[in-house]
């Protein structure tokens, strides 16, 4: 998590403006996942979060969309990053608790 915490740190903070494209792009994601188009809301997330990466919410989303996709590496570490900007959320038990289940389905799969 250090070198989560390191990254997060010299990330830009979030403006209005930023928090008005994130919106949007969360809108979008929505519409995205209603299509059945789950490749293309993980890219909205990903271009928003490389823009913003101390959006939480956001994090925590990519995340758990990725894990659907398997794509347990990158769900664990979004995972994380949302841990460290949100530690005290009510759902960090959980959050936890879900990249151990990752990283149990990565062990299964031999990865």
């Amino acid at each position: 998590e250090a070198t989560v915490r390191d990254e997060l740190q010299s990330a830009p903070a979030i403006t209005p403006d930023v928090q008005e494209g994130l919106r949007r792009t969360q809108v979008q994601v929505e519409l995205a996942i209603r299509e059945n188009r789950t490749l293309d809301a993980a890219d909205l997330y990903t271009a928003a979060l490389n823009a913003a990466p101390r959006w939480a919410d956001g994090q925590f989303n990519q995340a758990l969309l990725l894990g659907d996709l398997e794509f347990y590496p990158s769900a664990i570490r979004r995972m994380r990053m949302y841990l460290v900007l949100a530690p005290n959320a009510s759902d960090a038990r959980a959050a936890r608790d879900r990249i151990y289940e990752w990283e149990a389905a990565m062990a299964a799969n031999g990865q």
